[in-house]
Protein backbone atom coordinates (compact mmCIF):
# COMPACT_ATOMS: atom_id res chain seq x y z
CA UNK A 1 0.00 0.00 0.00
CA UNK A 2 2.98 2.15 0.95
CA UNK A 3 4.25 1.33 -2.46
CA UNK A 4 1.80 2.42 -4.25
CA UNK A 5 1.26 5.61 -2.33
CA UNK A 6 4.61 6.80 -3.46
CA UNK A 7 4.32 5.46 -6.82
CA UNK A 8 1.35 7.86 -7.60
CA UNK A 9 2.79 10.42 -5.69
CA UNK A 10 6.12 10.42 -7.86
CA UNK A 11 3.83 9.95 -10.99
CA UNK A 12 1.55 13.12 -9.86
CA UNK A 13 4.55 15.22 -9.59
CA UNK A 14 6.54 14.42 -12.84
CA UNK A 15 2.95 14.80 -14.42
CA UNK A 16 2.42 18.86 -13.18
CA UNK A 17 6.30 19.39 -13.90
CA UNK A 18 5.54 18.28 -17.41
CA UNK A 19 2.54 20.60 -18.06
CA UNK A 20 3.89 23.72 -16.36
CA UNK A 21 7.73 23.34 -17.78
CA UNK A 22 8.46 26.62 -20.21
CA UNK A 23 11.26 26.47 -22.68
CA UNK A 24 14.21 28.53 -21.68
CA UNK A 25 16.04 30.35 -24.09
CA UNK A 26 19.73 29.44 -24.90
CA UNK A 27 21.76 31.04 -22.20
CA UNK A 28 24.91 30.14 -24.53
CA UNK A 29 24.86 31.94 -27.92
CA UNK A 30 26.14 30.13 -31.04
CA UNK A 31 29.58 30.29 -32.54
CA UNK A 32 30.77 33.50 -34.93
CA UNK A 33 29.21 33.35 -37.88
CA UNK A 34 26.03 34.39 -39.48
CA UNK A 35 22.70 33.02 -38.82
CA UNK A 36 18.66 33.72 -38.90
CA UNK A 37 17.03 33.66 -35.72
CA UNK A 38 13.76 33.60 -34.82
CA UNK A 39 12.05 36.48 -32.84
CA UNK A 40 9.10 37.81 -30.80
CA UNK A 41 8.08 41.09 -29.61
CA UNK A 42 7.12 40.55 -26.18
CA UNK A 43 4.95 42.96 -23.96
CA UNK A 44 6.95 45.21 -21.69
CA UNK A 45 6.14 43.49 -18.75
CA UNK A 46 3.64 40.15 -19.53
CA UNK A 47 4.24 37.25 -20.71
CA UNK A 48 2.46 37.59 -23.62
CA UNK A 49 2.85 39.07 -27.49
CA UNK A 50 3.33 42.58 -28.06
CA UNK A 51 0.78 44.61 -29.90
CA UNK A 52 3.02 45.38 -31.87
CA UNK A 53 5.13 41.98 -32.87
CA UNK A 54 3.26 41.54 -36.13
CA UNK A 55 5.11 44.60 -37.33
CA UNK A 56 8.52 42.50 -37.26
CA UNK A 57 9.29 39.33 -39.17
CA UNK A 58 9.24 36.27 -37.29
CA UNK A 59 13.49 36.01 -38.10
CA UNK A 60 15.74 38.30 -37.72
CA UNK A 61 19.44 38.17 -39.54
CA UNK A 62 22.39 38.26 -37.07
CA UNK A 63 26.25 38.65 -37.61
CA UNK A 64 28.51 37.48 -34.47
CA UNK A 65 32.42 38.23 -34.62
CA UNK A 66 34.42 37.72 -31.63
CA UNK A 67 31.25 38.02 -29.33
CA UNK A 68 29.86 41.45 -30.63
CA UNK A 69 26.21 40.25 -32.75
CA UNK A 70 24.83 43.07 -35.39
CA UNK A 71 20.97 42.18 -35.69
CA UNK A 72 19.00 42.92 -38.57
CA UNK A 73 15.29 43.24 -37.52
CA UNK A 74 13.14 43.21 -40.64
CA UNK A 75 9.93 44.69 -41.03
CA UNK A 76 6.71 44.24 -41.92
CA UNK A 77 2.97 45.65 -42.91
CA UNK A 78 0.86 45.46 -39.25
CA UNK A 79 -2.67 45.48 -40.35
CA UNK A 80 -4.83 44.83 -37.33
CA UNK A 81 -8.59 46.38 -36.79
CA UNK A 82 -8.44 47.83 -40.20
CA UNK A 83 -5.27 49.91 -38.91
CA UNK A 84 -2.54 49.48 -41.49
CA UNK A 85 1.27 50.20 -40.71
CA UNK A 86 4.30 49.50 -39.86
CA UNK A 87 7.54 50.19 -37.43
CA UNK A 88 8.88 53.65 -38.29
CA UNK A 89 11.30 53.96 -35.69
CA UNK A 90 13.23 51.51 -33.04
CA UNK A 91 15.46 52.14 -29.70
CA UNK A 92 16.84 49.36 -27.58
CA UNK A 93 18.06 49.62 -24.14
CA UNK A 94 21.92 50.06 -23.81
CA UNK A 95 22.42 50.97 -20.24
CA UNK A 96 20.67 53.27 -18.73
CA UNK A 97 19.38 54.76 -21.90
CA UNK A 98 17.37 53.45 -25.11
CA UNK A 99 19.61 53.93 -28.26
CA UNK A 100 17.83 54.17 -31.54
CA UNK A 101 18.36 51.21 -33.99
CA UNK A 102 19.31 52.45 -37.60
CA UNK A 103 17.12 52.14 -40.23
CA UNK A 104 18.35 50.98 -43.52
CA UNK A 105 16.71 50.04 -46.90
CA UNK A 106 13.44 52.93 -47.55
CA UNK A 107 11.43 50.17 -49.72
CA UNK A 108 8.05 49.11 -47.74
CA UNK A 109 5.14 51.27 -49.16
CA UNK A 110 1.81 50.99 -47.17
CA UNK A 111 -1.22 51.26 -49.20
CA UNK A 112 -2.91 54.48 -50.39
CA UNK A 113 0.44 56.71 -48.07
CA UNK A 114 2.69 57.85 -49.88
CA UNK A 115 6.55 57.60 -48.78
CA UNK A 116 8.83 54.50 -48.31
CA UNK A 117 9.38 53.33 -44.26
CA UNK A 118 12.47 51.36 -43.40
CA UNK A 119 12.39 47.87 -43.97
CA UNK A 120 14.96 46.87 -41.43
CA UNK A 121 16.45 48.13 -38.22
CA UNK A 122 20.08 47.07 -37.48
CA UNK A 123 21.18 47.27 -33.53
CA UNK A 124 24.56 46.54 -32.38
CA UNK A 125 25.61 44.39 -28.92
CA UNK A 126 29.14 43.99 -27.27
CA UNK A 127 27.64 40.59 -26.28
CA UNK A 128 24.95 38.60 -27.56
CA UNK A 129 21.46 38.95 -25.37
CA UNK A 130 18.33 37.11 -25.59
CA UNK A 131 16.07 39.69 -23.75
CA UNK A 132 16.63 43.10 -24.60
CA UNK A 133 13.73 46.17 -23.65
CA UNK A 134 13.15 48.36 -26.71
CA UNK A 135 11.04 50.92 -27.70
CA UNK A 136 8.89 50.80 -31.12
CA UNK A 137 6.92 53.80 -32.99
CA UNK A 138 4.39 51.97 -35.37
CA UNK A 139 3.03 55.70 -35.50
CA UNK A 140 -1.07 54.60 -35.08
CA UNK A 141 -2.68 57.61 -34.63
CA UNK A 142 -4.75 57.07 -31.45
CA UNK A 143 -1.48 56.27 -29.68
CA UNK A 144 -0.21 59.58 -30.28
CA UNK A 145 3.68 59.92 -30.48
CA UNK A 146 4.78 58.01 -27.69
CA UNK A 147 6.56 55.14 -28.40
CA UNK A 148 5.64 51.24 -27.73
CA UNK A 149 7.26 49.85 -24.91
CA UNK A 150 8.07 45.65 -25.54
CA UNK A 151 10.87 43.49 -24.88
CA UNK A 152 12.44 41.77 -27.72
CA UNK A 153 13.24 37.81 -27.02
CA UNK A 154 15.66 36.06 -29.51
CA UNK A 155 15.71 32.09 -29.99
CA UNK A 156 19.45 31.11 -30.11
CA UNK A 157 17.99 28.06 -29.64
CA UNK A 158 16.11 27.82 -32.96
CA UNK A 159 19.09 29.69 -34.88
CA UNK A 160 19.53 28.93 -38.56
CA UNK A 161 23.18 29.51 -39.73
CA UNK A 162 23.77 31.18 -43.24
CA UNK A 163 26.47 30.28 -45.86
CA UNK A 164 27.01 34.13 -46.30
CA UNK A 165 26.11 37.97 -45.38
CA UNK A 166 24.48 38.58 -48.38
CA UNK A 167 20.61 39.19 -47.18
CA UNK A 168 22.51 41.56 -44.77
CA UNK A 169 25.18 42.98 -47.20
CA UNK A 170 22.01 43.90 -49.49
CA UNK A 171 19.63 45.93 -46.63
CA UNK A 172 22.86 47.76 -46.00
CA UNK A 173 22.95 48.92 -49.70
CA UNK A 174 19.39 50.11 -49.74
CA UNK A 175 18.17 53.82 -50.29
CA UNK A 176 18.85 55.16 -47.19
CA UNK A 177 17.97 59.12 -47.10
CA UNK A 178 19.50 61.73 -45.03
CA UNK A 179 17.71 64.68 -45.53
CA UNK A 180 19.87 66.66 -47.85
CA UNK A 181 17.20 65.29 -50.54
CA UNK A 182 13.88 66.04 -50.88
CA UNK A 183 12.03 63.15 -49.40
CA UNK A 184 8.60 61.90 -48.94
CA UNK A 185 7.70 60.86 -44.88
CA UNK A 186 4.61 59.25 -43.47
CA UNK A 187 2.63 59.10 -40.29
CA UNK A 188 -0.83 57.85 -38.71
CA UNK A 189 -2.30 58.25 -42.45
CA UNK A 190 -0.69 61.47 -43.15
CA UNK A 191 2.07 62.09 -45.97
CA UNK A 192 4.62 65.31 -46.19
CA UNK A 193 6.74 66.06 -49.08
CA UNK A 194 9.64 67.64 -47.58
CA UNK A 195 12.13 70.02 -50.00
CA UNK A 196 15.73 68.37 -48.54
CA UNK A 197 18.34 70.72 -46.73
CA UNK A 198 18.04 69.59 -43.74
CA UNK A 199 21.34 67.71 -41.76
CA UNK A 200 19.48 65.20 -40.89
CA UNK A 201 16.14 63.02 -41.79
CA UNK A 202 13.50 64.34 -39.55
CA UNK A 203 10.79 62.70 -37.48
CA UNK A 204 7.37 63.29 -38.98
CA UNK A 205 4.61 63.46 -36.10
CA UNK A 206 1.03 63.11 -36.26
CA UNK A 207 -0.95 63.31 -33.50
CA UNK A 208 -5.03 64.64 -33.18
CA UNK A 209 -6.36 67.71 -31.51
CA UNK A 210 -7.73 67.82 -28.06
CA UNK A 211 -11.54 67.48 -29.17
CA UNK A 212 -12.48 70.55 -27.49
CA UNK A 213 -10.45 72.20 -29.57
CA UNK A 214 -11.71 70.27 -32.81
CA UNK A 215 -15.19 71.35 -31.54
CA UNK A 216 -14.25 75.11 -30.77
CA UNK A 217 -13.31 75.37 -34.21
CA UNK A 218 -15.61 73.24 -36.16
CA UNK A 219 -18.97 75.06 -34.48
CA UNK A 220 -16.53 78.36 -36.30
CA UNK A 221 -16.86 77.04 -39.45
CA UNK A 222 -20.72 75.80 -38.72
CA UNK A 223 -19.41 72.02 -39.80
CA UNK A 224 -21.35 68.94 -38.86
CA UNK A 225 -17.99 66.68 -38.49
CA UNK A 226 -14.43 67.65 -38.56
CA UNK A 227 -11.17 66.17 -38.53
CA UNK A 228 -8.23 67.81 -36.82
CA UNK A 229 -4.19 67.30 -36.58
CA UNK A 230 -1.00 68.52 -35.34
CA UNK A 231 1.35 68.17 -37.43
CA UNK A 232 5.26 68.54 -36.42
CA UNK A 233 8.52 67.72 -37.70
CA UNK A 234 11.41 66.97 -35.32
CA UNK A 235 15.07 66.36 -34.94
CA UNK A 236 15.56 62.50 -34.66
CA UNK A 237 16.39 61.33 -30.93
CA UNK A 238 19.53 59.31 -30.90
CA UNK A 239 19.13 58.65 -27.30
CA UNK A 240 16.10 58.70 -24.99
CA UNK A 241 16.79 58.43 -20.68
CA UNK A 242 15.23 55.10 -19.64
CA UNK A 243 13.64 57.02 -16.78
CA UNK A 244 11.80 59.65 -19.74
CA UNK A 245 10.83 57.01 -21.90
CA UNK A 246 7.61 58.44 -21.65
CA UNK A 247 8.86 62.25 -21.45
CA UNK A 248 9.91 62.78 -25.24
CA UNK A 249 8.59 66.20 -25.27
CA UNK A 250 11.15 67.76 -22.98
CA UNK A 251 13.57 66.42 -25.26
CA UNK A 252 12.47 66.96 -29.05
CA UNK A 253 13.78 69.97 -30.56
CA UNK A 254 10.73 70.68 -33.55
CA UNK A 255 11.63 71.98 -37.05
CA UNK A 256 10.02 73.21 -39.66
CA UNK A 257 9.99 73.42 -42.98
CA UNK A 258 7.72 74.67 -46.35
CA UNK A 259 6.04 71.17 -47.07
CA UNK A 260 3.63 69.84 -49.24
CA UNK A 261 0.79 67.88 -47.11
CA UNK A 262 -0.72 64.91 -48.04
CA UNK A 263 -3.95 64.28 -45.51
CA UNK A 264 -6.96 61.32 -45.82
CA UNK A 265 -9.52 61.62 -48.40
CA UNK A 266 -12.36 61.11 -45.25
CA UNK A 267 -14.67 63.48 -47.51
CA UNK A 268 -15.52 63.72 -51.50
CA UNK A 269 -15.14 67.65 -50.91
CA UNK A 270 -13.45 69.16 -48.74
CA UNK A 271 -12.25 72.57 -47.04
CA UNK A 272 -8.69 72.79 -45.00
CA UNK A 273 -7.99 75.49 -42.44
CA UNK A 274 -4.76 75.77 -40.41
CA UNK A 275 -4.81 77.30 -37.09
CA UNK A 276 -2.92 80.23 -37.01
CA UNK A 277 -2.19 82.45 -34.12
CA UNK A 278 -4.29 85.31 -35.99
CA UNK A 279 -7.58 82.79 -36.78
CA UNK A 280 -8.37 80.67 -39.51
CA UNK A 281 -6.57 80.56 -42.73
CA UNK A 282 -7.91 78.91 -45.44
CA UNK A 283 -5.65 76.85 -47.93
CA UNK A 284 -5.72 75.37 -50.92
CA UNK A 285 -6.68 71.69 -51.40
CA UNK A 286 -5.86 70.07 -54.72
CA UNK A 287 -7.57 66.21 -55.94
CA UNK A 288 -3.99 64.01 -55.30
CA UNK A 289 -5.25 60.41 -56.26
CA UNK A 290 -5.87 59.05 -52.49
CA UNK A 291 -5.13 61.37 -50.39
CA UNK A 292 -5.79 65.04 -50.52
CA UNK A 293 -2.96 67.52 -51.66
CA UNK A 294 -2.40 70.75 -49.60
CA UNK A 295 0.61 72.89 -51.25
CA UNK A 296 3.30 75.07 -49.66
CA UNK A 297 2.25 74.71 -45.93
CA UNK A 298 4.50 74.73 -42.54
CA UNK A 299 3.57 72.27 -39.95
CA UNK A 300 1.04 73.04 -37.26
CA UNK A 301 -2.77 72.49 -36.08
CA UNK A 302 -5.12 71.65 -39.39
CA UNK A 303 -8.79 71.18 -39.81
CA UNK A 304 -10.51 69.40 -42.71
CA UNK A 305 -14.27 69.99 -42.91
CA UNK A 306 -16.92 68.72 -45.37
CA UNK A 307 -17.42 71.08 -48.09
CA UNK A 308 -19.89 73.36 -47.89
CA UNK A 309 -20.98 76.76 -49.59
CA UNK A 310 -18.55 79.40 -48.62
CA UNK A 311 -15.44 76.94 -48.12
CA UNK A 312 -12.85 75.99 -49.85
CA UNK A 313 -12.84 72.71 -51.81
CA UNK A 314 -10.59 71.47 -54.86
CA UNK A 315 -8.86 74.34 -54.89
CA UNK A 316 -12.15 75.52 -56.76
CA UNK A 317 -12.70 78.91 -54.09
CA UNK A 318 -10.57 80.37 -51.22
CA UNK A 319 -12.10 81.02 -48.46
CA UNK A 320 -11.63 84.23 -46.35
CA UNK A 321 -10.52 84.29 -43.40
CA UNK A 322 -13.28 84.86 -40.43
CA UNK A 323 -13.73 88.42 -39.87
CA UNK A 324 -11.97 89.50 -36.09
CA UNK A 325 -13.11 92.63 -34.10
CA UNK A 326 -10.05 94.92 -32.75
CA UNK A 327 -8.67 93.38 -30.07
CA UNK A 328 -10.88 90.12 -30.75
CA UNK A 329 -9.13 86.78 -30.03
CA UNK A 330 -10.66 83.22 -31.31
CA UNK A 331 -13.58 81.75 -28.94
CA UNK A 332 -14.31 85.03 -27.01
CA UNK A 333 -18.25 86.51 -27.53
CA UNK A 334 -19.42 87.71 -30.90
CA UNK A 335 -22.53 88.71 -32.44
CA UNK A 336 -23.05 85.79 -34.99
CA UNK A 337 -21.25 83.17 -33.46
CA UNK A 338 -23.72 80.84 -31.14
CA UNK A 339 -21.02 78.98 -29.83
CA UNK A 340 -19.10 82.37 -28.62
CA UNK A 341 -22.61 83.53 -27.09
CA UNK A 342 -22.33 80.63 -24.91
CA UNK A 343 -18.73 80.82 -24.11
CA UNK A 344 -18.19 84.50 -23.74
CA UNK A 345 -18.09 86.24 -20.44
CA UNK A 346 -20.91 88.99 -19.55
CA UNK A 347 -20.47 92.49 -20.11
CA UNK A 348 -18.82 93.96 -16.87
CA UNK A 349 -20.52 96.94 -15.10
CA UNK A 350 -19.83 100.52 -15.73
CA UNK A 351 -17.16 100.97 -13.27
CA UNK A 352 -19.01 103.94 -11.82
CA UNK A 353 -18.77 104.18 -8.04
CA UNK A 354 -21.16 106.66 -6.09
CA UNK A 355 -19.35 109.81 -4.39
CA UNK A 356 -18.79 109.81 -0.58
CA UNK A 357 -22.07 111.61 0.94
CA UNK A 358 -21.18 115.27 2.84
CA UNK A 359 -20.78 115.48 6.19
CA UNK A 360 -24.19 117.32 7.56
CA UNK A 361 -23.62 121.04 8.30
CA UNK A 362 -22.52 122.64 11.55
CA UNK A 363 -21.73 119.11 12.76
CA UNK A 364 -17.97 118.40 13.43
CA UNK A 365 -15.80 116.09 14.95
CA UNK A 366 -12.92 116.60 17.06
CA UNK A 367 -12.55 120.26 15.70
CA UNK A 368 -9.80 122.00 16.60
CA UNK A 369 -10.22 125.17 19.24
CA UNK A 370 -9.58 127.29 15.83
CA UNK A 371 -9.24 127.19 12.17
CA UNK A 372 -11.70 125.20 9.86
CA UNK A 373 -14.17 122.54 10.71
CA UNK A 374 -13.13 118.92 9.86
CA UNK A 375 -15.83 116.85 8.46
CA UNK A 376 -15.89 112.89 9.00
CA UNK A 377 -15.98 111.50 5.85
CA UNK A 378 -18.12 108.75 6.87
CA UNK A 379 -21.79 108.89 4.75
CA UNK A 380 -24.71 109.32 7.39
CA UNK A 381 -27.71 107.54 6.90
CA UNK A 382 -31.35 109.77 7.51
CA UNK A 383 -32.42 110.37 10.58
CA UNK A 384 -28.89 109.76 12.26
CA UNK A 385 -27.42 112.89 14.58
CA UNK A 386 -24.05 113.17 14.96
CA UNK A 387 -22.72 112.87 19.23
CA UNK A 388 -21.13 116.03 20.56
CA UNK A 389 -19.83 117.38 24.21
CA UNK A 390 -20.68 114.47 26.58
CA UNK A 391 -21.49 112.19 24.21
CA UNK A 392 -18.81 112.02 22.10
CA UNK A 393 -16.99 110.10 24.98
CA UNK A 394 -19.61 107.22 24.12
CA UNK A 395 -18.75 107.51 20.58
CA UNK A 396 -15.21 106.53 21.10
CA UNK A 397 -15.99 104.05 22.98
CA UNK A 398 -18.04 102.16 20.36
CA UNK A 399 -15.41 103.08 18.05
CA UNK A 400 -13.09 100.95 19.89
CA UNK A 401 -15.27 98.02 20.26
CA UNK A 402 -16.02 97.91 16.64
CA UNK A 403 -12.35 98.23 15.99
CA UNK A 404 -12.35 93.93 16.54
CA UNK A 405 -15.45 93.20 14.41
CA UNK A 406 -13.35 95.18 11.49
CA UNK A 407 -10.10 93.67 12.27
CA UNK A 408 -12.34 89.99 11.94
CA UNK A 409 -13.54 91.47 8.96
CA UNK A 410 -11.00 92.70 6.84
CA UNK A 411 -8.95 88.98 8.00
CA UNK A 412 -12.28 87.11 6.56
CA UNK A 413 -11.93 89.15 3.32
CA UNK A 414 -8.34 88.26 2.76
CA UNK A 415 -9.05 85.17 3.39
CA UNK A 416 -11.77 84.71 0.84
CA UNK A 417 -9.73 86.42 -1.34
CA UNK A 418 -7.16 83.74 -1.20
CA UNK A 419 -9.76 81.18 -1.61
CA UNK A 420 -10.95 82.92 -4.81
CA UNK A 421 -7.28 83.29 -6.32
CA UNK A 422 -6.81 78.89 -5.39
CA UNK A 423 -10.64 78.06 -7.32
CA UNK A 424 -9.74 80.37 -10.05
CA UNK A 425 -6.17 79.30 -10.69
CA UNK A 426 -7.04 75.80 -10.39
CA UNK A 427 -10.11 76.18 -12.91
CA UNK A 428 -7.73 77.47 -15.61
CA UNK A 429 -5.33 74.69 -14.80
CA UNK A 430 -7.46 72.48 -15.26
CA UNK A 431 -9.16 73.65 -18.49
CA UNK A 432 -5.62 73.80 -20.19
CA UNK A 433 -4.73 70.15 -18.38
CA UNK A 434 -8.43 68.30 -18.90
CA UNK A 435 -7.90 67.85 -22.81
CA UNK A 436 -4.25 66.51 -22.29
CA UNK A 437 -5.84 64.27 -19.59
CA UNK A 438 -8.47 63.31 -21.87
CA UNK A 439 -6.19 61.84 -24.68
CA UNK A 440 -3.98 59.99 -22.52
CA UNK A 441 -7.01 58.53 -21.21
CA UNK A 442 -8.17 58.01 -24.79
CA UNK A 443 -5.47 56.90 -25.95
CA UNK A 444 -4.95 53.97 -22.70
CA UNK A 445 -8.27 52.93 -23.39
CA UNK A 446 -7.63 52.40 -26.95
CA UNK A 447 -4.22 50.06 -26.34
CA UNK A 448 -6.08 48.36 -23.34
CA UNK A 449 -8.70 47.53 -26.59
CA UNK A 450 -6.49 46.28 -29.06
CA UNK A 451 -4.83 44.49 -26.93
CA UNK A 452 -7.73 42.72 -26.01
CA UNK A 453 -8.70 42.46 -29.90
CA UNK A 454 -4.84 40.51 -30.69
CA UNK A 455 -5.84 38.14 -27.11
CA UNK A 456 -8.86 37.41 -29.07
CA UNK A 457 -7.33 37.16 -32.48
CA UNK A 458 -4.78 34.81 -30.78
CA UNK A 459 -7.31 32.24 -29.24
CA UNK A 460 -9.48 31.82 -32.20
CA UNK A 461 -6.54 30.82 -33.87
Amino acid sequence: MTLKIKKYLIFTFLLVAAFSYKPVLAAMPPEDGFYEVPVILMHADKDKKSMGANGLQPEALAKIEQGHLTLYLRTQMLSVTGLTTSMWSCHYLDGMAYRGAAPLDYSLELPKTRGARPQAFRLTFENVPDRVPVLVNPQVLFMGDVPLAARLAINWQAARPLPDDGLMAALEEGRVPNGSAPFTLSASGLSADLPGGFQFLPDLAVTLLPVSDKEKYQAELNASEAYAWKVQLFQPLDRIPAADKNRLGQFRKECSAEVSLYLPKIYPQCAVYRLDKDGLAALTVQDGGDQWLVHSTIPGNFIMVPYKGGLLSSGVKKAQNPPKKSGQQLGQKTATSPVNEAMGRAPLGSGKTAAPLPAAPGNRLNAPASGPATARPAPLSAGTELASGDDQGSTDDETAQNEPVKERNSAAGVIAFIFAVLIGGAAIIGRRTYPLFKNELDRWLYLRAFERRLDERENRH
